[in-house]
């Protein structure tokens, strides 16, 4: 069995410049029985914090389900038919939507430790929140975002998933209270991110091709590629950018030398040094 790439450790300075990078929304990963899924998969708003480290990751939803790495091409035969897997990131995060509360705009409770799994349309906004004020978004002195989710309906009053649209909008600083630092020990610490999300064993993603019929192997035509080879991959696109303003922070001094708790059993970095 060949060996399996961990997801790549992201980085909010560096992350999303790259327009060049589409599709969105989260599917549950079933691998990991322990971790919870945020999937926002009804239209409304949701508040949720930033902890920790971010990864980045691809994802196929077609001709099979399966994650890869960016260096993954030449091990994955549905990449090298012209099956484009779509740029993905995640982030534990503690989910406040249920204990939220709108007049006040406080959390009246601890939340929920969560995996947010989404694409750049939403993790862009974090990372230009990074770039604009100088605080890391999962730090100590990071903001909740309010992540409001619009899917429009057809005719029959059926969902539009794939015209999904996600406006991001950050609060103040919300220092980690020493409940949800409780709950997040006692929860057993952060997802193992780069764990859960390592590539696909190239042998399963082999059987999984072999296992096709010829016509599911024939990849899609997209607007971008017509005439052009299929090593070619997707233009720039613009995300739209939905960000309010609000005051300028300080830089994130967010490292006091206490105990930390880390996404994947490694030293802490500056986004894990949390607590």
């Amino acid at each position: 069995m060949t060996e399996q790439r961990k997801a790549a450790k992201g980085n909010w300075d560096e992350d999303f410049k790259d327009e060049n990078k589409e599709g969105d929304g989260g599917a549950e990963n079933k691998d990991f029985r322990k971790a919870r899924f945020s999937s926002m998969s009804k239209p409304g708003k949701y508040v949720v914090r930033l902890v920790g480290d971010h990864v980045n990751f691809r994802k196929h939803f077609k001709p099979y389900i399966a994650k890869v790495q960016d260096g993954d091409k030449d091990i994955d035969p549905a990449w090298q038919a012209g099956f484009y897997p779509p740029q993905k990131s995640a982030v534990n995060i503690i989910n406040k939507t249920d204990v939220w509360d709108w007049n006040k705009m406080e959390a009246t409770g601890t939340g929920t430790l969560e995996i947010l799994e989404k694409g750049p349309s939403v993790f862009k906004h974090f990372a230009n929140y990074k770039g604009i004020f100088n605080v890391i978004p999962s730090g100590k002195k990071g903001p909740d975002f309010i992540i409001e989710v619009k899917i429009p309906k057809d005719e029959k009053g059926e969902y539009i998933r794939l015209k999904t649209e996600y406006l991001v909008t950050h609060l103040k600083e919300a220092p980690f209270t020493e409940e949800e630092i409780k709950m997040i020990k006692e929860d057993g610490g952060l997802f193992p991110l780069q764990e859960i999300y390592k590539s696909t064993p190239a042998d399963k993603m082999q059987e999984m091709w072999d296992a096709l019929s010829d016509a599911q192997k024939v990849a899609p035509k997209r607007d971008w590629d017509k005439d052009k080879p299929k090593t070619e991959e997707a233009p720039s696109k613009k995300v739209e950018e939905k960000m309010e303003d609000s005051p300028a922070d300080s830089g994130d001094d967010l490292f006091d030398g206490e105990e930390t708790v880390t996404s994947d059993g490694s030293d802490a970095d500056d986004s894990a040094e949390l607590f």
